[in-house]
């Protein structure tokens, strides 16, 4: 059940305690002053009724059922003040998705702020050359290999993954070689190589790796775009019009 609908059902019970008040109250009053109110009623009404000269004496039928109208009223009443301020306070509540995006953009402002400046780093366009090995087609040894390729291409080769935030040893057991050198049967890559790439990436702000909790209680690195990261995926995978 959503939070609306159990507010709804708890302004509901709550209304009809409200009434069910009323209605004892009513009752104990018309029992302990009925004589009085009774005609003091008729009075009233008889007084309205000379306006109508087919009418000399008002039922106490009619009486009850104005009685009844009167505690309706009441319930009707109590109901829309319950809601009127449920509304209230739900408005004042803030946005805590929004609250939390906007909390998050202010940790990544921080961070860049503080991170140390790094002279001469290697841009986008600059090559790196990655060293592996892949294992043959009898299974019996396995084979070293190496690709040249830009921070680009590799950005570009690994970020849709990250979407993800998949671990660290995912990263570097499977999403990395595969997608380097995609092709060569069960790759690996070279440790210092994928150390490079991470740390490099996390340099040109592309990326982040935070060693956070897991879905079964422990703790590992795990790999997510940064906003500049995100938005350079939008550029370099999306497809453009012709």
């Amino acid at each position: 059940m959503s939070g609306r609908n159990r507010n709804s059902v708890r302004d509901n019970i709550l209304a009809t305690v409200v009434g069910g008040l009323i209605l004892a109250g009513a009752v104990y009053l018309i029992q302990q002053f009925y004589p009085p109110f009774l005609a003091f009623l008729k009075r009233t009404f008889e007084n309205i009724a000379k306006y109508f000269s087919t009418f000399t004496e008002i039922p106490n039928g009619i009486l009850w059922l104005f009685l009844f109208l009167l505690i309706i009223i009441s319930v009707a009443f109590s109901v829309y003040v319950i809601r009127a301020k449920r509304n209230k306070e739900s408005r004042s509540q803030p946005n805590l998705g929004s609250y939390n995006q906007q909390l998050q953009q202010e940790i990544e402002r921080l961070r860049e702020q503080s991170a140390p400046k790094i002279l001469d780093l290697a841009g986008l366009d600059e090559n790196i050359k990655i060293s592996g090995t892949y294992l043959n087609r009898q299974y019996d040894h396995r084979s070293d290999m190496s690709k040249t390729l830009s921070w680009k291409q590799i950005f570009s080769l690994i970020a849709p993954f990250l979407l993800e935030h998949p671990n660290d040893t995912k990263m570097k057991s499977s999403i990395v070689p595969n997608a380097i050198f995609n092709g060569h049967f069960g790759p690996s890559i070279n440790s210092q190589d994928y150390e490079t790439i991470k740390v490099h990436l996390m340099a040109l702000k592309l990326i982040s790796v935070d060693y956070t909790q897991t879905t079964s209680g422990g703790m590992a690195l795990f790999w997510s775009l940064t906003q500049h990261g995100q938005a350079l995926l939008m550029e370099l995978r999306s497809v453009k019009k012709v």
